[in-house]
Parts: structure tokens; C-alpha cells; sequence
């Protein structure tokens, strides 16, 4: 139980009704193109509505993509059942080369070094494995330069155990600075 008299406590509660997610999602799936595919992130324990409960709601919703935040994460969804693909958001460490291998997570990656790392790991073993380009555009976390994004993919590309299946990057004022929002968009 929280402690009410701590300072920074704030009185907050969030209630979700899986079948509102389930019909809100199933909305927004409505107004794109049958052929763009959806990732929805469920990091930090669904934003602490509970991972498994929406990711297991957002599968049955026939979502594309989870996305998490670290391997952990991953892993604890591929324990619970879940098969659609997932893409960790965040830097992976080598370290975590092999689990991503043992329970198929996509990492992601913003260099050269850990594509060839990745890539070795992958011929070792005899597979592909698939990932994804962080762009910064302007964040300040992780995530190659757009300078730099170019080089980084056509790199990628001469790897042939690694497949680049996509490319993303994070809008961190979207819902409130507009012009940095379309600039990061035009990057």
C-alpha cells in the first residue's frame, strides 16, 4: 500500500475496460489502409494497466506489433503465450544477443557495431534475424542521426543474416509543440 503522506504521492487511479481497448482499437484500425501495419507499445507494464492482460486483449484485436522497452518485457510475453512479433524499443546490450534469439524479439538498432554483432550471432546459428532502425530526430536518447540513417540501412542491407524490417523513430512533444513535431516528421 502507498504511503498517502509521501511526498510526490498523488491520489491517482486508472481503471481500463479491455473491451473499450479492444473497440477503441479496432477503430483506429478502421481509418488505415487494410496493409499498414500497427504496433502498439505495452512498456513499463502497459503503463501499468498490466502487460499481459492488454497485450494478450491487443493480439486478439489481430494487432501486428507489441513494442517493450526492455528484454525482460519480451520474454515475459513470450512466457505468457504471446506469438505476434515484438520489438524491443530500446538499446539491447550483448549481453541479450542470444535470449533475443531464443524467444524471436526484434531489436532495435541505431549502429553499425551491433548490426555486425547481431549479424554474427545470427550465421552462427544459422538464421535471419529481423530489426528495426531507431532514428533520433531530435529525442536526445538512442537512435542514429538522420545524417546518418542512410549509411546505417545500406550497411544493414549487405548483412545477410540480418533482415531491416522496418524504420522508426519517437515524437516526444507531439501532443504539444507541433512545429518541432512536423520538423522531426520532415527529417
Amino acid at each position: 500500500m502507498p504511503n498517502k503522506n509521501a511526498i510526490g504521492y498523488r491520489p491517482t487511479w486508472a481503471e481500463v475496460n479491455l473491451d473499450h481497448l479492444a473497440h477503441n482499437f479496432k477503430e483506429a484500425r478502421s481509418l488505415l489502409s487494410p496493409k499498414t501495419k500497427i504496433l502498439v507499445t505495452v512498456k513499463a507494464d502497459a503503463y501499468g494497466h498490466g502487460l499481459v492482460e492488454v497485450a494478450k486483449r491487443l493480439v486478439a484485436c489481430r494487432v501486428d506489433y507489441l513494442g517493450v522497452a526492455s528484454i525482460d518485457e519480451g520474454i515475459k510475453l513470450r512466457k505468457a503465450g504471446i506469438q505476434v512479433p515484438i520489438l524491443l524499443l530500446g538499446l539491447v546490450l550483448k549481453k541479450d544477443i542470444g535470449p533475443l534469439f531464443t524467444y524471436r524479439l526484434i531489436p532495435t538498432v541505431c549502429n553499425r557495431m551491433m548490426a555486425c554483432a547481431l549479424s554474427v550471432k545470427a550465421a552462427a546459428l544459422r538464421q535471419r534475424i529481423p530489426v528495426h532502425i531507431k532514428v533520433d530526430t531530435g529525442m536526445g536518447r538512442i537512435g542514429v542521426l538522420p545524417s546518418e540513417v542512410l549509411k546505417l540501412a545500406t550497411d544493414i542491407w549487405k548483412l545477410k543474416h540480418i533482415q531491416l524490417q522496418g524504420i522508426f523513430t519517437h515524437f516526444p512533444l507531439a501532443d504539444s509543440d507541433r512545429k518541432f513535431t512536423i520538423k522531426q516528421i520532415n527529417l
